[in-house]
């Protein structure tokens, strides 16, 4: 989802529990941080599923390339 988005998302639901709106450059540091992060997570269990043979070697090269682990 484009930041742009992410952003009116979160500053709508910022109003509606009366908290102030966070600024864009806020939101999109905390989603890049996040996607970040959740990268790293992929990359991981790919590691370890391809280490202990679960899944083919070609896993971890679409953990890194940003491709979703189907669920075994």
């Amino acid at each position: 989802m484009p930041y742009a988005e992410i952003c009116r998302r979160v500053g709508r639901e910022a109003g509606r529990l009366g908290l102030a709106q966070p600024s864009y450059e806020q939101v999109r540091r905390l989603a890049h941080r996040t996607r970040q992060q959740r990268r790293r997570r992929a990359v991981a269990r790919a590691t370890t599923a391809v280490a202990l043979r679960s899944r083919p070697p070609a896993a971890l090269l679409d953990a890194l390339a940003g491709i979703d682990l189907p669920k075994p």
